[in-house]
């Protein structure tokens, strides 16, 4: 996953595993990493917003 990550440029890596966040954070805090949980919850705060 983080070898697509990389390829493509990404700019956020979004998971359901938290063991696979939680290594990421500490092998790779370069990586900008978030639970989907968080993210779908953030991104929809942002849609009210507008």
């Amino acid at each position: 996953m983080l070898e697509i990550y990389i390829d493509a440029g990404a700019e956020l890596l979004v998971s359901t595993d938290q063991k696979l966040l939680d290594q990421l954070k500490r092998s790779f805090p370069e990586v900008r990493a978030q639970e989907l949980e968080e993210f779908v919850r953030s991104y929809l705060t942002r849609l009210d917003r507008s």
